[in-house]
């Protein structure tokens, strides 16, 4: 029978049909349990970011990134500045810039105020400079400074040094959008440079992240020039108090590590980022080293499309957030994972609804994450910045029981193993969830040619079982099922999904 099946599989029929679109309204229900919690969103009619957030001494937290809605655009991009109280309440938003590109990566609490740094093409004297803007507690502009490195020049992240600011990022060489080097620059209260120094080789190097140590910073990134891995590795520099190098060590046991961020350890430190072309495809990774550089550890987490863009250390561990596009519900959601000193994942979250979402920078303040993210509604100029407050303790677990990978179902009875999960007619779709309580809505959702963001059937109460009986036929590109627990007032999820499911239900 077995035989009978797979052939039946392999006849060409020359079309991919969804007669039905039958969606769903979603009921509504009261949270079943916030916990602190709650998410926020920010901005205007077109695309808006915010790349940093930090706590400030008052209590509150400021956010930079970069904004179409207000300012100059929606034609260009204006640095964006926002202030919240810890209940996400906005203080103050401010815009930055003229008629160029211009956006903000990181924001830091300054002496009397706050700092911008991020890059200019409105005020830059070639293509593109570091930009570094004061203001006080109220957002408005003290002084503003742009630095010039060679041609197209960008900070990635600036922090309070006790003495001054200090800045990393990387500027490109003229006429060459490819090859670039880390650029560090060290100024004092006013913005005025101290010194300034160049790292790399003769190809692509990047600096991502800087941490102050005892005797100097270490900075992160990755590397071209230096790679010993295949690729582009991670990569760490310690230098002085003067940014003169002790050490630069490369990692990596992919092909290619992208962007890397740095966290202090008790002996060491912890490197976070993407790896590409490991067995899953691309992870996550964190890699331990010591005082000197020297790897202790690895770890890899996620199913094949994670990437992570801010690390910050906790009681107990770390914790690590991005964006993970595997086992996501409207192509991708905000992703943290919180993993203890030695590494081992103690829970992974997805956050996110039934469109794109992304995270970008958190930040860990008594208990709870705080989380700078991004939703996308349509592509490419419709995406609100997105701002979390999340708990944590571990997410409810979800799991599609029916149907199985790689089973044969005729007419919604499981027949027999299969070497793919194949279906005749109609199938009823089953999930369990390990703590209903937590539960506050179970969502359905499918996809054959293209993603559906909105669910085909939410149901607020258990049993959570929907049967998806529409005609339709897939040959070239099979059909996805994805199931989403909802919970708590980050919008938490729990996602399972049954891919690549080979479905002929001719609606007789």
């Amino acid at each position: 029978m077995k035989k009978i099946f797979t052939a039946l599989l392999c006849i060409s029929i020359p079309f991919i049909l969804v007669s039905s679109n039958s969606i769903h309204t979603i009921p509504s229900r009261e949270n079943k349990g916030n916990n602190g919690e709650w998410n926020r969103e920010f901005g205007g009619k077109h695309a808006d970011d915010l790349c940093d957030i930090q706590y400030t001494s008052d209590g509150c937290f400021i956010l930079a990134g970069r904004t179409w809605s207000f300012g100059h655009g929606p034609d260009t991009c204006d640095t964006w500045f926002l202030k919240i109280d810890k209940n996400g309440n906005e203080l103050v938003n401010k815009t930055f810039g003229g008629r160029g590109y211009d956006v903000a990566q990181s924001v830091v609490e300054a002496e009397d105020g706050y700092l911008i740094g991020g890059y200019t093409e409105s005020l830059a004297a070639d293509r593109g400079d570091f930009w570094l803007i004061k203001v006080d507690h109220e957002g408005d502009m003290l002084w503003n400074k742009t630095y010039d490195g060679r041609d197209l020049d960008n900070i990635h992240k600036v922090i309070n040094t006790g003495d001054g600011y200090l800045m990393v990022g990387d500027i490109r060489f003229p006429g060459d959008d490819h090859d670039s080097n880390v650029w560090l620059v060290k100024v004092d209260w006013q913005g005025n440079e101290m010194w300034n120094r160049t790292f790399g080789g003769a190809y692509t190097d990047y600096g991502d992240d800087v941490l102050q140590t005892d005797d100097g910073y270490v900075i992160s990134g990755m590397s071209y020039s230096y790679e010993t891995n295949g690729g582009w590795d991670a990569w760490l520099i310690k230098v002085d108090e003067n940014g003169v190098e002790q050490w630069n060590r490369t990692y990596g046991w992919g092909q290619f590590e992208t962007r890397s961020f740095v966290a202090r350890a008790d002996d060491g430190y912890v490197l976070a980022g993407r790896t590409e072309y490991t067995p899953m495809g691309g992870q996550a990774f964190l890699i331990k080293v010591d005082e000197r550089g020297h790897q202790q550890w690895s770890k890899a987490y996620g199913n094949g499309l994670e990437h992570v863009w801010d690390i910050d250390r906790v009681d107990g561990g770390y914790v690590l957030t991005g964006t993970q596009s595997v086992i996501s519900v409207g192509g991708s959601d905000a992703w943290l994972v919180r993993v203890d000193e030695q590494g081992n994942e103690l829970w992974t979250k997805k956050l996110g609804g039934s469109v794109r979402e992304g995270a970008d920078a958190l930040v860990a303040v008594d208990g709870y994450y705080y989380v700078a993210a991004g939703k996308t509604y349509t592509e490419p100029f419709d995406r609100n910045a997105w701002i979390l407050k999340c708990d944590d303790t571990p997410p409810p677990q979800l799991t599609i029981t029916r149907p199985r990978e790689q089973y044969l179902y005729l007419f919604d009875r499981e027949i027999l193993p299969t070497e793919r999960t194949i279906i005749f007619g109609k199938i009823t779709v089953e999930a369990q969830v390990s703590d209903e309580s937590r539960i506050d809505s179970v969502a359905f959702y499918v996809t054959v040619e293209s993603y559906e963001h909105r669910p085909r059937k939410v149901l607020i109460e258990p049993p959570y079982t929907w049967t998806w009986d529409e005609p339709v036929i897939v040959v070239w590109q099979p059909a996805e099922i994805t199931v989403a627990g909802r919970y708590g007032g980050a919008s938490g999820i729990a996602v399972d999904h049954v891919w690549p499911i080979w479905i002929y239900n001719f609606g007789i």
